[in-house]
């Protein structure tokens, strides 16, 4: 597991001539770390992408499936376009699934680090990966509120703590939390349970045993 806030676009999973690139963007004018904007990917090399997001279709249990690789991706939607205080409305749960993780590259296998191959682990809870957490009076949200509405959810609930500290933002927490509790019921079957299906090629059922997702505010990613 690690954590991200860096604004940009980064590759999440590239084998052959597929790869699953991410856009992380900036929630709130004023600060408070990043949200999932875009999912785009390739299956040429990255001669043309295909998005899903905000410059694409806005989707909620968009999938599409690969078979050269043996890769799943789903996308999950949460909206936040009835919030004064975010500047981006559509937040992205992203979900890869597969068995082919041989000579992966991208965050799923490598951590946010490019040049290693590693899970990254720990986390600075007061400089969640370079972004402060609001202090003083402009405290909204305190630690103990955020580490009781994020009570239960095992290895993720410091990643809710950490965004709900940073979104800082009284209105969101019930909001982010229930997105949290919804991701940490995610596993391979429930994960491709999806109702809409886009096939890009056409293939067999397959087991999948690996399960690398990126959550609300920041990049968690998980193998198992």
């Amino acid at each position: 597991m690690f954590t991200s806030h860096a604004v940009g676009t980064k590759t999440l999973f590239a084998k052959g001539n597929l790869r699953i690139d991410l856009e992380q963007a900036a929630w709130k004018k004023t600060g408070g770390g990043t949200i999932n904007r875009q999912v785009k990917y390739s299956t040429n090399g990255g001669k043309s992408w295909r998005a899903a997001g905000q410059t694409g279709p806005k989707m909620d249990g968009y999938m599409v499936q690969f078979t050269e690789p043996n890769v799943q991706l789903s996308i999950h939607s949460s909206d936040y376009t009835g919030y004064a205080w975010s500047d981006v409305k559509y937040v992205y749960n992203v979900y890869i699934l597969t068995e082919d993780i041989t000579d992966v590259t991208g965050q799923c296998v490598q951590g946010k680090s490019p040049g290693r191959r590693a899970r990254l682990r720990g986390r600075r809870l007061e400089s969640s990966d370079g972004v402060t957490f609001p202090s003083g009076d402009d405290v909204k949200v305190s630690k103990a509120m955020a580490e009781e509405a994020c009570a239960g959810l095992g290895k993720l609930s410091d990643s809710c703590v950490t965004d709900l500290r940073l979104v800082n933002e009284f209105d969101a927490v019930e909001k982010i939390a229930g997105d949290y509790v919804t991701v940490a019921a995610a596993s391979p079957s429930s994960a491709i349970s999806v109702p809409t299906t886009t096939a890009v090629v056409s293939g067999s059922d397959f087991t999948m045993t690996h399960l690398c997702l990126s959550v609300v505010t920041l990049v968690t990613l998980l193998v198992v």
